[in-house]
């Protein structure tokens, strides 16, 4: 699993795995901090989505298999010139080898990944939303991982 940031100071795009010594309860509060940069071992981090305001999948290239995670169902803001929108990430990891599956919010619960996505009495109903689409998706994505 990788999850994406920004260093806060440099601007930099920051990867977190499991071997880069961070808890994933600091990556993840790192990856989604917005407002305020979240410290953890002497960095400040802001949400990845400011790198790119998309999937930041092209930070796995070089990956066998990726699976995206995309809240906001792949739209950007950015220019489509600028290389960043889900579709040509995609696009790029294939043609480079990588076998890529996405998940995306169903129609159900898109409204949770929207302005408000930091409201914090969504993420009950949004934790709930995302353990359902896993469970739809399991017996697919089992197979991808084999």
């Amino acid at each position: 699993m990788l999850i994406t940031a920004v260093n806060a100071h440099t601007g930099e795009p920051v990867v977190f795995d499991r071997h880069g010594g961070v808890d994933l309860a600091d990556a993840v509060a790192a990856s989604c901090a917005s407002g305020f940069a979240y410290s953890s071992r002497g960095h400040s981090y802001i949400d990845g989505g400011y790198r790119s305001n998309a999937d930041n999948a092209d930070l796995a290239a070089g990956c066998a298999r990726v699976l995206v995670l995309s809240p906001f169902g792949g739209r950007s803001l950015s220019p489509v010139g600028w290389g960043m929108h889900l579709a040509t990430q995609i696009a790029d990891l294939r043609a480079h080898g990588s076998r890529v599956e996405t998940i995306f919010p169903g129609s159900d619960s898109e409204h949770l990944f929207g302005a408000n996505a930091m409201d914090l009495s969504l993420r009950p109903p949004a934790a709930r939303a995302g353990y359902e689409t896993g469970r739809a998706g399991a017996e697919h994505l089992a197979a991808f991982w084999r």
